[in-house]
C-alpha cells in the first residue's frame, strides 16, 4: 500500500482525516499547505495520492497543483482537491466536497493506494 498526503490549513480537520486513514492500515502524512507539502515530498516516499484543500494560506492548491505538474516524478500523483467550494479544477483525479462523505473518502484511498 502506498502512503497518503493530507494538505490542509485546518488542524484539526487535517488530523480527523489522519487518523481516519490511519485507522484503514495506510500510512499518512500531512502537510499545512502547498509549500510545506513540497517539501515533505522530497522526503517521504512517494504518495498514491494527495488530498489538498483549495484555500491555504503561503501555497493555495491551485498553485501546488501547478508545482506538481512542473516536476516529472511528482506529476504523477494523482490529486483528490477537498474543498467547501464547489470549483472546476483542472488537474485534479476527483473533487470532495468538504466536508467529505467518509466512506467516499476512504474509497478513494483505497482506488489509488491500493
Amino acid at each position: 500500500m502506498k502512503p497518503v498526503l493530507i494538505v490542509d490549513d485546518e488542524r484539526d480537520f487535517r488530523e480527523g482525516l489522519q487518523q481516519l486513514i490511519a485507522a484503514s492500515g495506510y500510512e499518512v502524512f500531512t502537510a499545512s499547505n502547498g509549500k510545506d507539502a513540497l517539501e515533505l515530498l522530497a522526503v517521504i516516499p512517494s504518495p498514491g495520492v494527495i488530498f489538498t484543500d483549495l484555500m491555504m494560506p503561503t501555497m493555495n492548491g491551485h498553485q501546488l497543483l501547478g508545482a506538481l505538474a512542473q516536476n516529472p516524478a511528482l506529476a504523477q500523483i494523482p490529486v483528490v482537491m477537498v474543498s467547501a467550494a464547489p470549483v472546476s479544477v483542472r488537474g485534479v483525479a476527483a473533487f470532495l466536497k468538504k466536508p467529505p462523505d467518509l466512506d467516499e473518502l476512504l474509497n478513494a484511498v483505497r482506488h489509488y493506494c491500493g
